[in-house]
């Protein structure tokens, strides 16, 4: 009888968080990359803005392998220079037939069985994520480098890379539902803050990007910004979710000791009711 093995999951090394809000789309990143020889690079750039033929444009944010995920971008960047922005899945078609390229160059380089082929490609792995506006309609989608495909994500939220799981826990229990860029903002920066401190494969200077609402814009196109990492309003975004992080923390150990000194104390009352 044979042993079902189970596949082991990998998350490509950062943390990307995407919140989608009332007048844009935010876009939070770390910046540190880890390579095979277990060299590190805290300052890579991992927020791009593409920008399409007809003049709308996109963020991708690339999470894994630096060097193939670099490349991916050079594709992305050619492929949207020749296509305008017609449908709501331009954008996402638009990476997808890059990483289809990106993909076939790696097959040709490669002698071997379609197993063979696959397991080299997973050695490359990346993730994307990509955010637009289409209309009057804030879009998020990621691709798996190994699947190919761009996947349309409906939630307010997403997060892709290791720090993905501790995201999930810092932000999907808030209700997004009525937040501006700037609630986003601190929210999404907070989160990779806070993820810094526990995940040692995220790390380096945090960066975060913006696609603005078109209903806000005279030109009624889908436009990425990607912010100044030594901005004075960045800086001053780190440095409130910091202080916030070490204010709720205090106030937590003290709730915490309190709550639990009742709890002792209504048990020594129980055991001893005299």
């Amino acid at each position: 009888m044979q042993r079902c093995v189970k596949r082991k999951l990998k998350s490509p090394v950062t943390i990307i968080i995407g919140i989608k809000c009332t007048d844009g789309i935010v876009i939070a990143s770390d910046s540190r990359t880890i390579y095979p020889d277990g060299h590190f690079d805290d300052n890579v750039q991992k927020l791009h803005a593409i920008h399409f033929q007809d003049k709308n444009s996109m963020i991708v944010a690339v999470a894994g392998n630096a060097d193939f995920a670099s490349r991916a971008i050079e594709l992305i960047e050619t492929a949207a220079g020749q296509i305008n922005l017609d449908n709501y899945r331009a954008g996402a078609d638009c990476v997808d037939k890059a990483i289809s390229e990106l993909r076939q160059k790696v097959r040709e380089q490669i002698r071997g069985t379609s197993e063979e082929i696959q397991k080299q490609i997973a050695s490359y792995s990346f993730e994307l994520m990509i955010a637009y506006y289409y209309g009057k309609t804030p879009y998020i989608f990621t691709l798996d480098f190994e699947v190919g495909i761009a996947i349309k994500r409906d939630r307010e939220y997403w997060a892709i890379g290791c720090g993905s799981i501790l995201a999930d826990f810092i932000v999907s229990r808030l209700d997004l539902s009525g937040f501006t860029t700037a609630q986003g903002m601190w929210t999404a920066i907070y989160a990779v803050e806070e993820i810094k401190k526990i995940e040692s494969r995220c790390g380096g200077v945090t960066r975060a990007a913006t696609v603005l609402n078109p209903i806000l814009l005279d030109e009624q196109k889908s436009v990425a910004q990607v912010g100044e990492n030594n901005s004075d309003g960045m800086k001053e975004a780190i440095n409130e979710a910091l202080e916030f992080s070490s204010q709720a923390k205090a106030e937590w150990k003290v709730i915490a000791r309190t709550r639990i000194n009742d709890l002792i104390a209504r048990r020594m009352k129980r055991l001893n009711p005299t």
